[in-house]
């Protein structure tokens, strides 16, 4: 490990040479330029004008930076306790910064060298290998990449995020992205996910115990090397147009709207729910038996049931410690408008 001050940043250090050596070694550096500026002051006197903007009641939140490498967390700590240190002289009181996680390395690292009081964590798993639900084999490959991929980070963050007590904001995918390369060819790396696949992205998060949501991204990026869509169909801060039907037809903006409302009502009881654990149906982990006697799902209701590889539904599974009562979650994955009937069977129980 490395020190700097009182902080050890845990690095995994590997030393190789070739044929006999002896020498001892003293100490090892590890250094980034950017962060070296910064430890070095270059961006105190902007921290300082920060400090005071933010003698503003209504800022309550600051982003200090997006998608940080390794070698940045140690950084992100600094910029951190320094505007921290100022806000504290100027009588403004704690404020919360937020960083953004993304899955280059862990986020239990992640968390450890910002000392961040929230996990915001970025997974955008559309990409543009992923077929259109119109396409041929999207119902596969659409559910391996929730199983495979989505659920799993998921469940990395919330746990994560528990282990150091603090809460979990999922960042959720709304936009597709493109990149220019030197010939001046677009390269899709992300593809546009339809209303009902940001729907049910957030019901996931949900489900894995996120206390908040946040789109990424509202803006439409159409300048220089970038393009892609947002929640918005421009760039346009001064009058702001809502991206209404999406490329599958779909009316986006009130899709996501209802959802947002309906998530605005149950949103004082999630709040004080802690999360316990979640479970795919489909892969046949129906917990807390005591509860639930059976999940299904229906090609046609009530004649043609889903065989268990199927039964794409995950429950999540909630205590409220004040009361001792046991809530639960429950999401339809497969959530194409009209496409499944779901019966979950609870038993009889105070």
């Amino acid at each position: 490990a490395t020190r700097r001050g009182d902080n050890v940043i845990p690095y995994d250090i590997e030393i190789s040479w070739n044929g006999d050596i002896n020498c001892d070694i003293d100490y090892i550096a590890i250094d980034d330029s950017l962060s070296d500026k910064i430890f070095n002051g270059s961006l105190n006197s902007r921290m300082d004008d920060l400090a005071v903007i933010f003698k503003n009641d209504s800022v309550t939140n600051y982003k200090i930076w997006d998608e940080p490498f390794p070698e940045n967390l140690p950084i992100v700590e600094f910029l951190n306790s320094y505007l921290q240190n100022k806000l504290n002289e100027n009588k403004v009181g704690e404020r919360k910064p937020m960083a953004f996680h993304w899955f280059y390395y862990s986020p239990d690292r992640f968390l450890s060298e910002t000392r961040l009081k929230s996990l915001f964590s970025d997974i955008y798993p559309i990409g543009k290998q992923i077929p259109r639900n119109t396409e041929p084999d999207y119902l596969i490959a659409f559910q391996s990449l929730m199983d495979n991929d989505y659920i799993t980070k998921l469940r990395s963050d919330i746990q994560s995020a528990n282990r150091f007590n603090i809460p979990f904001i999922s960042v959720v995918q709304t936009h597709s992205w493109s990149t220019q390369n030197e010939l001046g060819k677009w390269n899709w790396e992300l593809r546009e996910p339809n209303a009902y696949e940001i729907k049910l992205m957030v019901n996931l998060s949900v489900c894995y115990g996120a206390k908040g949501i946040h789109y990424y991204m509202f803006t439409n990026p159409s300048e220089g090397i970038f393009k892609g869509t947002g929640l918005l169909v421009g760039n346009n801060h001064s009058n702001p147009l809502p991206y209404m039907i999406d490329s599958a037809g779909y009316n986006r903006w009130e899709i996501l709207k209802n959802l947002n409302h309906k998530l605005a009502k149950i949103g004082d009881d999630l709040m004080k729910l802690k999360w316990n654990g979640a479970y795919s149906i489909n892969k046949k982990e129906l917990p807390v038996q005591n509860y639930i006697s059976k999940v299904e799902s229906y090609k046609d209701f009530p004649s043609i049931k889903d065989g268990n590889a199927d039964t794409y539904i995950q429950l999540g599974e909630f205590k409220n410690e004040s009361d001792n009562f046991d809530y639960f979650y429950i999401v339809n994955r497969r959530k194409m408008r009209g496409e499944k009937w779901i019966i979950v069977d609870r038993k009889s129980v105070v």
